[in-house]
């Protein structure tokens, strides 16, 4: 009986879960409560503070071989690459590829491209 009750309340929490990240927070979002930033609206200079979605994650190596985090983000709207120039900031190591990540950062322009 008890393995019976504690499998219903896991399947309640993860069901409350799955519609509070699909219906939950469009319904905040719509009362304004939360604005984020897409990626379709940024633009050189703008800074975010947001989270997004880490499609990928990779360490690179500079041209003068040092080690830098080269991400693809991704929301709704599309994907944006970005960088991690010190990969020994706080919070760097905590997350993997298709983790939500807070992101604070600014964008630049490079090579006709936003990052």
């Amino acid at each position: 009986m008890a393995v019976w009750i504690a499998r219903r309340i896991d399947r309640v929490i993860i069901g409350f879960l799955k519609w509070f990240l699909k219906v939950g927070l469009k319904i905040i979002e719509r009362r304004g409560k939360l604005n984020m930033r897409y990626i379709d609206t940024f633009r050189e200079g703008m800074h975010i503070a947001d989270v997004y979605l880490c499609k990928n994650k990779q360490i690179a190596l500079t041209k003068n071989g040092k080690e830098y985090g080269n991400l693809v983000m991704q929301d709704k709207t599309g994907t944006i690459d970005a960088k991690i120039w010190d990969l020994g900031s706080p919070g760097v190591g905590e997350f993997e590829t298709m983790d939500y990540v807070h992101v604070e950062a600014d964008v630049a322009l490079f090579q006709s491209s936003f990052q």
